[in-house]
């Protein structure tokens, strides 16, 4: 997706090591981790977009990823009342953050 990739993992991991206790990984365990927590969150953004959309929307919608064009991105999603992706990929951070937090005090 587009938009900084340093950012987008900034988001994710923030906290994420106190929430799962990651301490205990090694670097080449949690760097899995991590690409892993990356692409599930990337993945509920894309399907929240995807709910909202025509099959027509999400061809466009396919065009402009495929472009990389940050700004078409953010003006096509404006349009369908959603959040802009830096906020939506933060929003579904913290959705999944909160899952994963349930999910470590469940056991």
């Amino acid at each position: 997706m587009p938009h900084d990739a340093s950012k987008l993992r900034d988001i994710v991991t923030s906290g994420i090591e106190e929430i799962l206790g990651l301490k205990n990984l090694t670097e080449e365990e949690r760097e899995g981790l991590i690409s892993e927590m990356l692409q599930i969150v990337q993945n509920r953004a894309l399907a929240r977009i995807a709910d909202e959309c025509t099959d027509e929307d999400r061809k466009k919608f396919a065009e402009a990823l495929e472009k990389n064009d940050a700004d078409a991105l953010d003006m096509f999603l404006t349009q369908k009342g959603l959040p802009d992706l830096p906020s939506l990929i933060s929003e579904e951070t913290l959705l999944f953050k909160v899952e994963l937090s349930n999910l470590v005090r469940e056991e």
